[in-house]
C-alpha cells in the first residue's frame, strides 16, 4: 500500500486483493470516534470483505483534494468493483439456455412462494442469470425445449452451478388481459398450459413480462452451490462476486430494439 506525501492512504496503488491496514494506521480519526454506522464496523478493517470494504472506507473518510473523482475512476479497485456483481436472477436452466442462445428475450413472472410481500418485484435491473433445475417440467414447455429437460427429485441441486451470462432487464411490462398473454406465445419458450397455470395463480395480480438484453460472459464461471441459494424466490446474492467485464451481447442493438418494439406493441394494443 502506498501513501500520499501527507501520509494518507493512496488507493491508486490498491488492487482487488489488497488488505486494509488497521484502523489506527489508516484513519485520521480514532476508531472509537467514527460516526455511526462506521463505528459499528468490525476492527481491523482488513477483516471486512475486499475490495468492497476498501472502497467503502476510502470514500467514507477521504473526501480530500488529493483523492478526487479522477482518483476514484482511475483506481484499479474501482474498475474491479464496477465490473463485478453478486446479484443473480434464478430461472429454469432451459430458459437461461434459450436466453444465452438468442432464442428469446422474454421471461414470465408472478413471483416465487418466498417472494417478499408475496408478490413479484424486480430487485435488480442488472443481474447474472442463475440456472435452476428442481422445478423444470417438460410438460409446461414447447416441444423443442421440453425434450431437453430431465426432471430431478424435489430438493435436488447440483454441487456446482455454471453461470455463463449476465443480463440487463430493460422492460418490466405488467399484463392484465389473458388475450394479451396468448398473443405473446411466439416470443417465449413455454406452452399454453404453463401460461394458463401462471395466469390462474394469484389471479388478482398481473403477469409480468420481463425483457432481457442478455450478454455472454467471456468464460463461464463455475460456482459452488450454497444452501442460501435454495427456495422459491427469484433473487439471490452470490457468496463470491463474478466479473462481467468483456461481456458480449447475444442480440445486436438493432435486433433487440426491433424485438422489444414488437412485444411492446402487442401489450400496449
Amino acid at each position: 500500500m502506498g501513501r500520499w506525501p501527507d501520509g494518507t492512504f493512496n488507493f491508486l496503488e490498491a488492487t482487488a486483493d489488497s488488505l486494509l491496514p488497521t484502523p489506527d494506521s489508516l484513519l485520521p480519526t480514532p476508531y472509537s470516534r467514527l460516526p455511526t454506522p462506521y463505528s459499528r464496523l468490525p476492527t481491523p478493517y482488513s477483516l471486512l470483505p475486499t475490495p468492497y470494504s476498501l472502497l467503502r472506507v476510502i470514500l467514507a473518510f477521504y473526501p480530500r483534494k488529493t483523492q478526487t473523482s479522477y482518483c476514484y475512476w482511475k483506481s484499479p479497485i474501482t474498475k474491479f468493483m464496477l465490473s463485478t456483481t453478486t446479484h443473480a436472477l434464478k430461472e429454469w436452466a432451459v430458459a437461461v439456455d434459450a436466453l444465452e442462445a438468442g432464442k428469446t428475450i422474454m421471461l414470465l413472472r408472478k413471483g416465487g412462494i418466498r417472494e417478499q410481500g408475496n408478490c413479484f418485484s424486480v430487485a435488480h435491473h442488472k443481474v447474472l442469470l442463475y440456472p435452476t433445475y428442481e422445478h423444470q417440467k417438460p410438460n409446461l414447455l414447447k416441444p423443442d425445449y421440453g425434450g431437453v429437460v430431465k426432471p430431478v427429485p424435489s430438493g435436488w441441486h447440483p454441487e456446482t452451478v455454471r453461470i455463463g451470462s449476465w443480463a440487463s432487464i430493460t422492460d418490466i411490462l405488467p399484463v392484465t388481459e389473458q388475450s394479451t398473454v396468448a398473443a405473446l406465445l411466439p416470443y417465449h419458450i413455454w406452452n399454453e398450459q404453463f401460461v394458463s397455470e401462471r395466469w390462474k395463480w394469484k389471479p388478482r395480480q398481473p403477469l409480468y413480462v420481463l425483457l432481457l438484453r442478455t450478454y455472454q460472459l467471456p468464460e463461464p464461471v463455475i460456482t459452488p452451490y450454497h444452501q442460501e441459494y435454495g427456495g422459491c424466490r427469484s433473487w439471490i446474492d452470490l457468496v463470491e462476486p463474478i466479473s462481467y467485464e468483456g461481456v458480449v451481447p447475444v442480440w445486436n442493438d438493432g435486433q433487440y430494439i426491433e424485438q422489444v418494439r414488437e412485444i411492446r406493441s402487442l401489450i400496449q394494443d
